[in-house]
């Protein structure tokens, strides 16, 4: 399971890593070697779930989904707060916009990688638990992902 995990990790930072490389690709340097600003001003982007959290209990199918639909809940306010710090943080539009874009990224990847593992219980009554408990995981992993990597430059 922690292989598994480790690797899942590795797989969405690359993902996150092209996307990042993709979009500096796309925006045209300036005569000075910076990209051109963009013109809208970014914001960080918030976690938002669309599912209707339900009643957690752990002797039931739908009650383990409750519980883990709960810790997505929490694991999002989290991270939300922590994106919130680090946009302060960043000095410009041209750092803000390559976060911003890397996590918008990143919250792709996640709900891909969820469907994608929670298609493994073929739309059975498992799937959307297997999908919550993959958000979490992923949850988790992408917290410290940003106190690890952007605590150092100055947000703690």
């Amino acid at each position: 399971m922690r292989r598994t995990l480790v690797t899942v990790v590795i797989v969405l930072l690359a993902f996150a890593a092209g996307e990042v490389a993709r979009g500096i690709a796309t925006s045209a340097p300036t005569s000075s070697g910076h990209r051109a600003p963009r013109s809208q001003a970014p914001a960080p982007p918030i976690l938002h779930e669309s599912f209707t959290l339900l009643t957690c209990d752990q002797s039931t199918t739908i009650g383990l989904e409750g519980c883990a639909e709960a810790e997505v809940l929490h694991f999002d306010a989290l991270i939300n707060q922590q994106r919130r710090v680090i946009f302060r943080t960043l000095v410009n539009r041209t750092t803000r916009q390559d976060f911003v874009t890397a996590e918008t990224s990143w919250q792709r990847s996640r709900r891909l990688t969820c469907v994608s593992a929670s298609d493994l219980y073929g739309g059975g009554s498992f799937a959307p638990v297997a999908f919550a408990n993959c958000l979490v995981t992923l949850n988790r992993a992408h917290l410290t992902a940003l106190d690890t990597l952007y605590l150092p430059a100055g947000t703690g």
